[in-house]
């Protein structure tokens, strides 16, 4: 029903951070399942000695994301302007958060 796929920073300079992205089937999003893989998650990233901040992108118009990141300690860092293109011809920006671990 879900999946949290995490890359660390492929280079020594770079390896202290790493980025993750989760997705949810629609039908199971509300559910709290991406809460419970966010706790897995971060608890991993916690006990792993080498990481020191996980990253992530979100759509800004995904409001319910958003709000989970910053419940579990996540901020902005950035915006890109008009980053993801629909089908249709619209835009939505994508948030850049990160969270010390």
């Amino acid at each position: 029903v879900g999946t949290l796929n995490f890359k660390p920073g492929a280079r020594k300079r770079n390896s202290h951070q790493g980025s993750f992205a989760i997705s949810l089937q629609p039908d199971f999003t509300g559910l709290g399942i991406g809460r419970l893989l966010m706790d897995v998650f971060l608890e991993w990233a916690e006990d792993n000695p080498r990481l020191e901040c996980v990253r992530l992108q979100v759509h800004a118009e995904n409001v319910a994301a958003s709000r989970l990141y910053e419940d579990l300690g996540f901020r902005e860092e950035g915006r890109e302007k008009k980053g993801v293109k629909f089908a249709d011809g619209t835009y939505d920006d994508v948030l850049l958060m990160a969270r010390e671990v």
